[in-house]
Protein backbone atom coordinates (compact mmCIF):
# COMPACT_ATOMS: atom_id res chain seq x y z
CA UNK A 1 0.00 0.00 0.00
CA UNK A 2 1.18 3.22 -1.11
CA UNK A 3 0.29 6.81 1.25
CA UNK A 4 0.61 10.15 0.10
CA UNK A 5 0.52 13.02 3.15
CA UNK A 6 -0.36 16.47 2.36
CA UNK A 7 1.09 18.96 4.81
CA UNK A 8 -1.36 21.06 3.79
CA UNK A 9 1.11 23.68 1.96
CA UNK A 10 1.50 24.60 -1.52
CA UNK A 11 4.14 23.45 -3.30
CA UNK A 12 4.86 20.56 -0.90
CA UNK A 13 6.66 17.47 -2.61
CA UNK A 14 4.71 15.18 -0.15
CA UNK A 15 8.48 14.21 1.33
CA UNK A 16 9.95 14.45 4.54
CA UNK A 17 9.36 17.85 5.72
CA UNK A 18 12.00 20.89 4.92
CA UNK A 19 14.91 20.56 7.29
CA UNK A 20 15.36 24.22 8.56
CA UNK A 21 19.43 23.85 9.49
CA UNK A 22 20.26 22.52 5.62
CA UNK A 23 22.28 24.81 3.40
CA UNK A 24 20.21 23.85 0.56
CA UNK A 25 17.09 23.43 2.41
CA UNK A 26 13.65 23.14 0.43
CA UNK A 27 11.74 25.88 1.54
CA UNK A 28 8.01 25.07 2.56
CA UNK A 29 5.37 26.35 0.51
CA UNK A 30 2.67 28.38 1.99
CA UNK A 31 -0.16 26.78 4.07
CA UNK A 32 -3.67 26.06 2.05
CA UNK A 33 -6.57 28.23 3.07
CA UNK A 34 -9.75 26.71 4.24
CA UNK A 35 -11.95 25.99 1.32
CA UNK A 36 -12.80 22.86 -1.20
CA UNK A 37 -9.97 20.78 -3.08
CA UNK A 38 -9.66 17.80 -5.58
CA UNK A 39 -7.07 15.39 -5.10
CA UNK A 40 -6.27 13.95 -8.18
CA UNK A 41 -4.37 10.30 -8.77
CA UNK A 42 -3.33 9.39 -11.95
CA UNK A 43 -1.94 5.67 -12.68
CA UNK A 44 -1.26 4.11 -15.74
CA UNK A 45 -3.40 7.34 -17.60
CA UNK A 46 -6.36 6.26 -14.86
CA UNK A 47 -7.60 9.38 -13.40
CA UNK A 48 -8.77 9.43 -10.08
CA UNK A 49 -10.87 12.20 -8.53
CA UNK A 50 -12.07 12.69 -4.42
CA UNK A 51 -13.11 15.73 -2.86
CA UNK A 52 -11.55 17.26 0.01
CA UNK A 53 -12.56 19.76 2.06
CA UNK A 54 -10.28 21.94 4.59
CA UNK A 55 -11.82 23.30 7.09
CA UNK A 56 -11.01 26.30 9.74
CA UNK A 57 -9.31 25.65 13.28
CA UNK A 58 -12.50 26.78 15.14
CA UNK A 59 -10.03 28.22 17.67
CA UNK A 60 -7.99 30.52 15.22
CA UNK A 61 -9.08 34.54 15.14
CA UNK A 62 -7.93 34.99 11.84
CA UNK A 63 -10.98 36.16 9.66
CA UNK A 64 -11.09 34.65 5.52
CA UNK A 65 -9.73 38.14 4.25
CA UNK A 66 -6.76 38.03 6.44
CA UNK A 67 -5.70 34.11 5.24
CA UNK A 68 -6.30 35.06 1.78
CA UNK A 69 -3.53 37.92 2.09
CA UNK A 70 -1.28 35.43 3.91
CA UNK A 71 -1.77 33.18 1.11
CA UNK A 72 -0.90 36.03 -1.87
CA UNK A 73 1.85 37.44 -0.07
CA UNK A 74 3.05 33.98 1.29
CA UNK A 75 3.30 32.44 -2.69
CA UNK A 76 4.88 35.19 -3.70
CA UNK A 77 7.55 34.89 -0.63
CA UNK A 78 8.07 31.47 -1.68
CA UNK A 79 8.70 31.67 -5.77
CA UNK A 80 11.26 34.48 -4.87
CA UNK A 81 12.93 31.63 -2.27
CA UNK A 82 12.77 29.32 -4.91
CA UNK A 83 14.36 31.23 -7.33
CA UNK A 84 17.41 32.19 -5.28
CA UNK A 85 17.57 28.79 -4.02
CA UNK A 86 18.24 27.69 -7.63
CA UNK A 87 20.74 30.62 -8.13
CA UNK A 88 22.09 29.40 -4.59
CA UNK A 89 22.41 25.87 -5.72
CA UNK A 90 24.38 26.82 -9.24
CA UNK A 91 26.38 28.39 -7.26
CA UNK A 92 27.62 25.56 -5.11
CA UNK A 93 28.46 23.60 -8.67
CA UNK A 94 30.08 25.78 -9.88
CA UNK A 95 32.60 26.50 -6.97
CA UNK A 96 32.79 22.94 -6.83
CA UNK A 97 33.65 22.34 -10.45
CA UNK A 98 36.57 25.26 -10.16
CA UNK A 99 37.28 23.85 -6.68
CA UNK A 100 38.10 20.40 -8.52
CA UNK A 101 40.22 22.23 -11.38
CA UNK A 102 42.34 24.05 -8.68
CA UNK A 103 43.26 20.83 -7.02
CA UNK A 104 44.41 19.38 -10.41
CA UNK A 105 46.28 22.11 -11.58
CA UNK A 106 49.90 22.29 -11.69
CA UNK A 107 52.63 24.83 -10.79
CA UNK A 108 53.33 26.11 -14.58
CA UNK A 109 49.33 26.66 -14.65
CA UNK A 110 50.32 30.22 -12.75
CA UNK A 111 48.13 32.07 -15.20
CA UNK A 112 45.04 29.90 -14.76
CA UNK A 113 45.22 29.94 -11.28
CA UNK A 114 44.87 33.36 -10.93
CA UNK A 115 42.10 32.95 -13.36
CA UNK A 116 40.73 30.53 -11.31
CA UNK A 117 41.11 32.04 -8.08
CA UNK A 118 39.99 35.71 -9.24
CA UNK A 119 36.84 33.69 -10.40
CA UNK A 120 36.13 32.21 -6.63
CA UNK A 121 36.43 35.74 -5.54
CA UNK A 122 34.11 36.91 -7.98
CA UNK A 123 31.36 34.07 -6.97
CA UNK A 124 32.04 34.61 -2.92
CA UNK A 125 31.20 38.28 -3.03
CA UNK A 126 27.93 37.09 -4.71
CA UNK A 127 27.98 34.93 -1.92
CA UNK A 128 28.64 36.57 0.92
CA UNK A 129 29.43 40.27 -0.04
CA UNK A 130 31.27 40.57 3.33
CA UNK A 131 32.40 44.09 4.13
CA UNK A 132 29.87 45.60 1.77
CA UNK A 133 29.16 49.04 1.12
CA UNK A 134 25.76 50.19 2.60
CA UNK A 135 24.29 50.91 -0.59
CA UNK A 136 25.35 47.32 -1.72
CA UNK A 137 23.58 45.44 0.35
CA UNK A 138 24.37 41.10 1.96
CA UNK A 139 25.32 38.93 -0.60
CA UNK A 140 22.76 36.27 -1.73
CA UNK A 141 22.95 33.85 1.35
CA UNK A 142 22.23 36.67 3.93
CA UNK A 143 19.08 38.00 1.28
CA UNK A 144 17.87 34.30 1.24
CA UNK A 145 17.78 33.70 4.64
CA UNK A 146 15.92 37.10 4.79
CA UNK A 147 13.31 35.58 2.79
CA UNK A 148 13.33 32.62 4.40
CA UNK A 149 12.57 33.92 7.45
CA UNK A 150 9.97 36.42 6.28
CA UNK A 151 7.99 33.21 4.74
CA UNK A 152 8.12 31.59 8.30
CA UNK A 153 6.37 34.35 9.92
CA UNK A 154 3.63 35.00 7.54
CA UNK A 155 2.92 31.15 7.61
CA UNK A 156 3.15 31.14 11.64
CA UNK A 157 0.40 32.87 12.81
CA UNK A 158 -3.30 33.21 12.40
CA UNK A 159 -3.06 37.15 12.46
CA UNK A 160 -2.36 39.92 9.61
CA UNK A 161 1.15 39.42 9.17
CA UNK A 162 3.38 42.73 10.64
CA UNK A 163 4.69 45.34 9.41
CA UNK A 164 7.87 44.37 11.30
CA UNK A 165 8.07 40.96 8.54
CA UNK A 166 6.97 43.05 5.65
CA UNK A 167 10.17 45.12 5.83
CA UNK A 168 12.08 42.21 5.84
CA UNK A 169 10.77 40.78 2.96
CA UNK A 170 10.55 43.69 0.84
CA UNK A 171 14.62 44.66 1.61
CA UNK A 172 15.43 41.17 1.65
CA UNK A 173 13.29 40.91 -1.98
CA UNK A 174 15.60 43.78 -3.23
CA UNK A 175 18.81 41.96 -2.21
CA UNK A 176 17.90 38.89 -3.53
CA UNK A 177 17.21 40.25 -7.26
CA UNK A 178 20.43 42.09 -7.14
CA UNK A 179 22.49 39.21 -6.18
CA UNK A 180 20.62 36.80 -9.01
CA UNK A 181 21.06 39.56 -11.23
CA UNK A 182 24.92 39.72 -10.40
CA UNK A 183 25.46 35.71 -11.03
CA UNK A 184 23.55 35.91 -14.38
CA UNK A 185 26.09 38.48 -15.43
CA UNK A 186 28.59 36.26 -13.79
CA UNK A 187 27.62 33.28 -15.97
CA UNK A 188 27.78 35.53 -19.50
CA UNK A 189 30.97 37.22 -18.93
CA UNK A 190 33.45 35.94 -16.14
CA UNK A 191 32.42 32.27 -16.73
CA UNK A 192 32.71 32.08 -20.08
CA UNK A 193 36.19 33.96 -20.12
CA UNK A 194 37.30 31.43 -17.45
CA UNK A 195 36.26 28.38 -19.75
CA UNK A 196 38.36 30.06 -22.78
CA UNK A 197 41.18 29.37 -20.16
CA UNK A 198 40.04 26.22 -19.05
CA UNK A 199 40.30 25.42 -23.30
CA UNK A 200 43.37 26.79 -23.50
CA UNK A 201 44.93 24.86 -20.79
CA UNK A 202 43.35 21.61 -22.22
CA UNK A 203 41.03 21.28 -18.95
CA UNK A 204 37.32 20.64 -20.11
CA UNK A 205 35.31 23.82 -19.39
CA UNK A 206 32.68 24.30 -16.59
CA UNK A 207 29.76 22.52 -18.15
CA UNK A 208 26.19 24.57 -18.14
CA UNK A 209 24.43 21.25 -18.50
CA UNK A 210 26.22 19.64 -15.04
CA UNK A 211 25.10 22.77 -13.34
CA UNK A 212 21.53 22.23 -14.66
CA UNK A 213 21.89 18.40 -13.43
CA UNK A 214 23.38 19.30 -10.13
CA UNK A 215 20.82 21.96 -9.90
CA UNK A 216 17.84 19.91 -10.08
CA UNK A 217 19.41 17.02 -8.01
CA UNK A 218 20.02 20.09 -4.94
CA UNK A 219 16.32 21.52 -5.32
CA UNK A 220 14.62 17.86 -5.42
CA UNK A 221 16.00 16.88 -1.94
Amino acid sequence: MHRFVWNLTWGSSGGPSADEEAEMRNPSGPKAVPGDYQVRLTVDGKVQNQSLKVVMDPRAPATSEVLAQQLKLGQQIFGETVEARRALAEIASVQKQLGDIQQKLKSQSAQLKTALEEGQSGIGKILTNKEHAADEGPGLQDAYAGLASALRVVESGDRAVPSQAIAVYQESSQQVKARIAEWARFKQTRLAELNQHLREANFAPISIAEIGRQVEFLMSR
